[in-house]
């Protein structure tokens, strides 16, 4: 019975530093993914800051386009693959409220999503935003079809007056 209980002893103590390590790399990774990204918010605002902004602090698709070699750069600094395409896009996919024109957090999540590719967190935003337009569009629609409702009636009285008129 001595050797069973010094074996099991040993194997909770081997476990035990197993998960504390685990759990030690994990937040170590934690640290090092929050710098990287304190970084790159830093170098994104910085090119952001060089380009001219409008009166509510926003630039072009075209300023953005002329600042590609830099973001460029970002990205090879962070081992991102992409192609000459994917980059030359990146500007028409950074104005997502479709305001024509491109604010720093714009300009800076879209460079953060290439640089982190896809993520569980990053695919929990799509399918929230995803979700909201859909909520959003029902509410519309069920307007849309009150406001026709209602027209249709009233085009439905005019033409029983009319027609009963003499």
């Amino acid at each position: 019975f001595g050797s069973f209980g010094m074996i099991a002893l040993l194997t909770g103590v081997i476990s035990e530093s197993i998960f504390e390590k685990n759990a030690l790399r994990i937040e170590e990774a934690r640290c090092e993914r929050e710098q990287r990204n304190e970084s790159i918010v830093n170098t994104c605002s910085a090119i952001f800051d060089e380009m001219p902004q409008s009166e509510n602090g926003e630039v072009t698709k075209k300023d953005v386009d002329q600042v590609l070699g830099k973001i460029a750069d970002l990205l090879d600094q962070f081992d991102v693959e992409y192609t000459d395409q994917e980059l030359e896009m990146m500007s028409h996919l950074m104005d997502t409220n479709c305001s024509d024109g491109i604010d720093k957090g714009e300009f800076t999540q879209t460079i953060m999503r290439e640089i982190e590719g896809v993520r569980p967190m990053s695919m929990q935003e799509m399918q929230y935003d995803v979700a909201w337009c859909r909520n959003k569009l029902g509410k519309v629609l069920a307007t849309v079809e009150d406001i026709a409702a209602i027209h249709l009636g009233t085009d439905s009285r005019r033409n029983a007056l009319a027609a009963s008129s003499p």
